[in-house]
């Protein structure tokens, strides 16, 4: 019988991540998205038969960057403690 899955929400802390390249018809380079400090990658840890992965929350694209991707992240802002 296999183990339960365990899963908790997890807060990406990036100070970039990568795209694909934004020149409309190119998609042979890529761009870093900078993030602000207090911006977070939303993501979920889970855990199960002794195997951890960590999964990236997407939503669906802005629309100005659609032609692009169909996902994207989804960003967090953290409030203040």
């Amino acid at each position: 019988m296999a183990d339960l899955l365990c899963a908790a929400e997890l807060n990406i802390r990036v100070k970039r991540y990568i795209s694909r390249n934004r020149v409309r018809g190119c998609r042979c380079g890529y761009d870093w998205i900078e993030l602000d400090k207090r911006m977070v990658i939303q993501g979920l840890l889970a855990e199960r038969d002794k195997e951890t992965r960590v999964y990236v929350v997407t939503i669906n694209t802005p629309p100005e960057y659609a032609w692009i991707h169909d996902r994207w992240p989804r960003l967090v802002r953290l409030t203040d403690q």
